[in-house]
């Protein structure tokens, strides 16, 4: 039962601090769609680059600007 507990806490963690969980599936080529009402959401924009972190069964996508040289 613990793994259960476990893994219902890790969804309410998850649905209490995000506004929307939607579910997507990952392509033979390793791409994951994020759909496009959570894109416009979210203002993601085609070229918006990620940091990818990841550990376990949890991956986390964060959009970072990357300074232009001046």
């Amino acid at each position: 039962m613990e793994g259960k507990t476990k893994e219902v806490r890790r969804a309410y963690y998850l649905t209490d601090t995000m506004s929307r969980v939607v579910l997507t599936k990952m392509s033979t080529k390793g791409q994951v769609v994020i759909p496009k009402a959570m894109r416009k959401d979210l203002d993601i924009e085609d070229g918006d680059i990620f940091a990818v972190f990841g550990k376990a069964d949890t991956i986390v996508l964060r959009r970072v600007s990357i300074p232009t040289e001046e």
